[in-house]
């Protein structure tokens, strides 16, 4: 979140601080002028500014939960805690700028580029616009004279990490919006901090600066009528036919799209992405995050008033409560310029309101905050039962209604206020006029305990009706318990339990994930939760993982740690024999293995840090000495074959790394060894399968039968389900299909290299000669087979598959690490 604009939960967070550590306040708003604390830093704030606090109050601060990340060298602040505590300094001037000057003087020390941070985050406290542009030009100005092209691409990730601390869209200075395009291409990627930029091309001077591009992706874009949302844009693949665009960057890539005589918008765009169209025009002009520009004619009209499906025009009724009047009425406003006719309900007022009589059903849509809520909660329960026919749009993160089914009848528009973002205009409209089109439930008293819906009720006819032959009742069975079983006697009570509690017996006590333990903002919980329902089928899995991506997935093992290094979650496999291939006993010592695969954010650190790169000039000039006196990145690719690095055809952070080949893999274990001081390598194919299959030689991690939605492979090719994604998905999110020891993906979502050779498994170590390679669990692309943990596979250690990916171990003890 920016320094610019605290979120809803760090706002939480801090009142809730307040509350239960109200002593570790004053100390926290001293450093909240600087973006890391160091302890000296912490020490002489305390003396100097909170003099009558005792010692144990630094220690108290460094582990509260107004600490965003701590390592055992400084800790951070999160970032919308530290505006707001900055926010209160500056009604006393004098002490703002004594904080400001010791927070300087004890940060001399610095880069200068986090120096030039910690400058521009107080004159964006400040609001000192003209200081920020001066900072700004200051870093193209550098970028224009560096000679070195990795100090060049190193100003770009500062930009990208401190442009949108700093800046927002309606502020920002010409000169952010320049580095903004500058370093999104530089680097590659265009997320939503590049939309900072101007549809524009660049100066020429910057253009020089820009190291070669990567592989450009390609889109097909077409104008389409969509019976939801009118005029749409519409991105399909290049081989799709239409009108082809390039883009420097993976997809999803960013389009700016605009109509004739408007300033146009910025959107996230990949294959079948539909982006509503502005007002009708006779073109429409799309950039690309390069400058590149591109027209398209309409030809397609948008439906008039009178052309809006009649069911479009039958009123919706918005309820709410007193406290929400306005929030609604803006809403209302807006829903009916799109079409949708829209009557205020107030909560307060309901039994007094006469709602008209007509011939369609009538329809409520609730407006569900804080207030509401709390209003809610203190009516009775028969009347907060009656919530669960309404569809909830939700403002605010507050817990949905209780017996609301999330996945069809709750809307989330947290940025509701910010109706120009049609990204998310488009996904609300859509689903409220999905749910305009679902047939509506009768309007009557809620039914008693055994009173039951027409479909239930129908099939429980069936159940009673003795002609039935048992097939029947067999399906019937099914679909009732589809349905949520409401018969007495015969549903259970649920109840929370750690994630680690669906590992098998072979699992040991020790070994559950550390993320059954950590405590995550609500939004995150509740995805989390939503994976660990056995119930969620596969095409929802694939949503939450991209949502939580989004979130930047805060999972243990998934992302990076402090020290921006891949934040491996180890699990401890016990040493000892187990059932191998046909039979085979073999026994092995004790080992740790990562509990995911290598994501693409884990192995994006390694291509930051010049993991394909040779030394630059300086390096070069130091040469013998500084490769004896480190483990220098050429080490790494020592009797490998280094390729240029290679994009990920998904880029989620939180997926796992494809398209790559053995020996890159080798080379990010090798320089992951480096960074934390012990062994890192890829496994055997002994250990790989004994961590897939446990100790008595299951056919798959869960058992001898495969279950279809256990895991991202494509079962229709075996007919052993319905279930093909057509891609990957985000690591971790098939905990039902864990393996006995809960190590996550074992089968399905990507190939996994191994360490030794396919012909001759004996041979581990790396040499040059081409002999193919051991790959081992199946894939999206592959049918249940494949996916069988004994089954071997094979290939030229330099191929890249779309779908080959790598999981790391080690044999050293590191579970206290």
């Amino acid at each position: 979140m920016s320094w610019l604009q605290p979120s809803q939960y760090e706002q939480d967070l801090l009142e809730d601080t307040q509350e239960r550590w109200p002593e570790i306040i004053p100390l926290a708003r001293v450093l909240s002028l600087a973006q890391r604390v160091e302890p000296l830093f912490l020490r002489n704030a305390r003396l100097g500014f909170v003099a009558n606090a005792q010692a144990e109050i630094e220690s108290q601060l460094w582990f509260s939960p107004l600490v965003g990340a701590r390592s055992t060298s400084d800790f951070i602040l999160h970032q919308g805690v530290a505006r707001i505590l900055a926010n209160a300094l500056r009604a006393h001037p004098q002490l703002l700028n004594e904080i400001w000057a010791f927070t300087r003087s004890h940060t001399q020390h610095w880069s200068p580029e986090d120096r030039l941070e910690r400058d521009l985050r107080f004159h964006a406290l400040m609001g000192e616009q003209h200081m920020i542009q001066q900072g700004l030009r200051d870093i193209l100005k550098r970028i224009k004279e560096e000679q070195s092209e990795e100090k060049r691409l190193a100003l770009a990730r500062w930009a990208k990490k401190t442009l949108p601390v700093i800046t927002v869209k309606s502020n920002a200075a010409n000169e952010a919006r320049l580095l903004a395009q500058y370093a999104g291409l530089a680097l590659g990627t265009t997320g939503q901090w590049t939309t900072l930029s101007q549809p524009q091309s660049m100066p020429d001077w910057l253009v020089a600066k820009l190291p070669e591009p990567f592989d450009e992706a390609l889109l097909a874009v077409e104008i389409r009528q969509d019976h939801l949302s009118g005029l749409v844009l519409h991105c399909v693949a290049p081989d799709h036919g239409g009108n082809i665009i390039p883009f420097t960057s993976p997809l999803p890539a960013q389009l700016h799209i605009a109509g004739e005589g408007e300033a146009g918008q910025w959107h996230a765009v990949t294959i079948d992405s539909r982006i509503k169209l502005p007002a009708p025009s006779q073109r429409i002009r799309l950039t690309t995050i390069d400058g590149r520009q591109y027209e398209l004619e309409t030809e397609l009209t948008l439906k008039t008033d009178q052309q809006v499906d009649k069911q479009e025009l039958e009123p919706v009724y918005l309820s709410h409560v007193e406290e929400d009047t306005k929030q609604a009425a803006l809403i209302a406003e807006w829903l009916a310029q799109q079409g949708i006719k829209v009557r205020l309900l107030p909560d307060i007022e309901q039994e007094s309101v006469s709602i008209q009589k007509t011939e369609a059903p009538i329809r409520l849509l609730r407006l569900w905050t804080r207030a509401a809520h709390r209003y809610w909660e203190g009516r009775p329960e028969r009347e907060q039962q009656a919530l669960a026919r309404n569809l909830i749009l939700r403002t605010e993160e507050v817990d949905p209604p209780t017996g609301v089914n999330p996945a069809e009848q709750l809307l989330d528009w947290f940025n509701w206020s910010q109706l120009g973002d049609r990204t998310a205009d488009h996904t609300i409209l859509k689903g409220i006029r999905q749910w305009l089109e679902q047939p509506e439930k009768e309007d009557s008293d809620l039914p008693d305990q055994n009173s039951f819906s027409p479909e239930i009720q129908s099939l429980i006819d069936e159940i009673d009706n003795p002609e039935t032959a048992p097939p029947r009742r067999l399906k019937i069975g099914d679909r009732l318990a589809e349905l949520g079983d409401p018969r007495p006697g015969v549903g259970v009570r649920e109840i929370k339990v750690p994630h680690a509690s669906l590992v098998t017996a072979d699992v040991h006590q020790e070994d559950k994930p550390e993320d059954a333990e950590r405590v995550y903002p609500p939004k995150v919980q509740r995805l989390l939760d939503e994976i660990n329902n056995i119930k969620i089928k596969p095409p929802r899995r694939l949503k939450i993982g991209d949502e939580l991506d989004h979130l930047d997935d805060p999972r243990k093992g998934v992302g990076l740690d402090e020290q921006g290094l891949p934040d491996i979650d180890w699990v401890m496999i016990p040493g000892g024999p187990f059932i191998y291939q046909g039979g085979e006993k073999v026994k092995l010592s004790t080992f740790y293995i990562s509990r995911y695969p290598v994501t693409n954010a884990q192995f994006q650190a390694f291509i930051d840090a010049s993991g394909y790169g040779e030394p630059d000039g300086v390096l070069k000039r130091v040469g013998r000495f500084f490769n004896q006196a480190t483990t220098h990145k050429k080490d790494w690719w020592a009797k490998l074959k280094k390729p240029k690095p290679e994009k990920s055809r998904r880029p989620q952070g939180n997926r796992p790394r494809t398209d790559i080949d053995w020996y890159e893999a080798v080379a990010f274990t090798r320089w992951l060894t480096a960074q934390v001081g012990y062994e890192v390598r890829l496994p055997t194919e002994q250990e790989w399968e004994k961590v897939a299959r446990g100790t008595k030689g299951l056919t798959y991690p869960w058992g001898n039968e495969y279950r279809s939605g256990y895991a991202n492979i494509d079962e229709t090719l075996s007919k052993a389900g319905e279930w093909n994604l057509g891609q990957t998905t985000a690591v971790g999110i098939y905990p039902q299909g864990q393996s006995p020891y809960g190590v996550m993906d074992m089968v399905g979502n990507i190939w996994e290299w191994c360490l030794n050779k396919y012909d001759h498994p004996e041979i581990t170590t790396p040499d040059t000669g081409g002999q193919s390679r051991v790959l081992r669990g199946g894939s999206w692309l592959y049918s249940t087979d494949f996916a069988r943990v004994g089954y071997r596979g094979g290939y030229d250690p330099v191929y890249r598959g779309l779908s080959w990916g790598f999981r790391v171990l080690s044999s050293v003890p590191i579970a206290d690490r």
